[in-house]
C-alpha cells in the first residue's frame, strides 16, 4: 500500500513508495508551463514545490505490480506561514518553438550511474507523448530505447541520445530554464550531429531549424561534464582538433612552436603566431576563414575551412 502526504509533516518520508504525477488541466489537456497543447508534465511527489491544486486532475505512474493500490491524501498542517516555501531548482532541459509551445524533461546526473540507464519504477518517468502535434516534444533514451521524461540517474561524461518529435516546421530552441541546478557540473554539452555543432548549454541556448513531421532519435545527444565532444570533421589526420564556437576559432592538440596562419575568405591574413601551449583560442568577426597550422616538428601542414558566427 502506498500512502502520500501532501503536507510533508513526516520528516523521514512522504510516501512508502514514491509516485510521479502527470498534471491535467480541467479541460482534459495536460499541463505545461508555457501553453497547454495537451502536453504532459512530469513531477515527483516527494520533492519540494510539488503540489496538487484543488480542482486539478492528475494521474500517477503506478509504483506497484498489481491490479490496484491505495493513495492516502492528508490535509496540510497549518503552520501560520502566509506564503509557500520556494521550490528548489530542478535539473530541467526545455525545448520550445517559435510559437511558444514546448516540452521539458528532467535529467539528474549521478557519478555512479549505470551507463545503460535502466528504467526504475517510481523513480524515473516514462515519456507520455502529447495527443496534439502542435507542440514539439523531446525525451531521453536509455539503452533499451525506452523514452524518458524524467531520468533520476544519468551517467556523467557519456553521450546520451535525445529523441525529438515535431509536428510543424519551424525554429526550435534547447535551453536550461534553471542553469543554477547544474552548478556542480563543468559543462552541459548538447551535440547536433546533423549540423555538426556542439553547444555548452550552461553558456548559451541552442536554436536550430526542424522540418515538419520530424521524428528523429539520431540528431541530438546530451553529455554532462567532461571534455567537449569532438565532431568527426573536426579531427584532422595530424591529430589537431580545429573548430569554431561563439565567434571564436579554437585549435587543440598543438605543439609548442607550431605556426598558425588564419586568412579570411578574401585571402587577407588575419592572424600569424606561434603556439605557446596545446590550445589556441581567439575571437573573430563573423565570416568564413581558412586556418593553416604548420608543425614545428616535421613541417606537416593542416588546413581547415571554418564558418565563424
Amino acid at each position: 500500500m502506498a500512502r502520500f502526504a501532501t503536507d510533508g509533516t513526516n520528516p523521514d518520508f512522504k510516501m512508502d513508495v514514491p509516485h510521479l504525477f502527470y498534471d491535467m488541466n480541467a479541460d482534459g489537456s495536460y499541463n505545461y508551463a508555457n501553453k497547454s497543447a495537451s502536453q504532459f508534465y512530469t513531477k515527483r511527489s516527494w520533492e519540494a514545490g510539488t503540489a496538487v491544486t484543488i480542482g486539478q486532475a492528475f494521474f500517477t505512474q503506478t509504483a506497484i505490480i498489481g491490479t490496484e493500490e491505495e493513495l492516502t491524501f492528508k490535509l496540510p498542517q497549518y503552520t501560520g506561514e502566509t506564503t509557500a516555501p520556494d521550490a528548489a531548482s530542478r535539473q530541467l532541459i526545455s525545448l520550445t518553438d517559435d510559437n511558444g509551445y514546448g516540452d521539458v524533461m528532467e535529467v539528474m546526473p549521478k557519478e555512479d550511474a549505470d551507463p545503460a540507464m535502466p528504467y526504475r519504477v517510481g523513480s524515473d518517468g516514462v515519456k507520455w507523448f502529447a495527443f496534439s502535434d502542435v507542440a514539439p516534444q523531446f525525451y531521453l533514451l536509455n539503452a533499451d530505447g525506452t523514452p524518458l521524461s524524467l531520468e533520476s540517474a544519468a551517467p556523467l561524461e557519456t553521450e546520451l541520445p535525445v529523441g525529438l518529435r515535431k509536428g510543424q516546421s519551424g525554429q526550435l530552441t534547447v535551453a536550461l530554464p534553471q542553469p543554477e541546478a547544474f552548478a556542480d557540473y563543468s559543462h552541459v554539452w548538447l551535440t547536433d550531429h546533423k549540423e555538426g555543432t556542439v553547444t555548452d548549454l550552461l553558456e548559451t541556448s541552442y536554436s536550430f531549424a526542424q522540418h515538419e513531421d520530424a521524428y528523429d532519435e539520431q540528431r541530438l545527444t546530451l553529455r554532462f561534464g567532461g571534455a567537449r565532444p569532438v565532431m568527426p570533421d573536426e579531427q584532422q589526420s595530424s591529430g589537431l582538433v580545429i573548430y569554431s564556437s561563439r565567434q571564436h576559432i579554437i585549435i587543440k592538440g598543438l605543439q609548442e612552436g607550431d605556426l598558425i596562419d588564419i586568412y579570411n575568405a578574401g585571402g587577407a591574413q588575419r592572424e600569424r603566431c606561434r603556439a605557446t601551449s596545446s590550445d589556441y583560442r581567439r575571437r573573430f568577426y563573423d565570416g568564413i576563414y581558412i586556418v593553416r597550422v604548420i608543425s614545428a616538428a616535421n613541417g606537416q601542414r593542416t588546413v581547415k575551412k571554418l564558418e565563424v558566427r
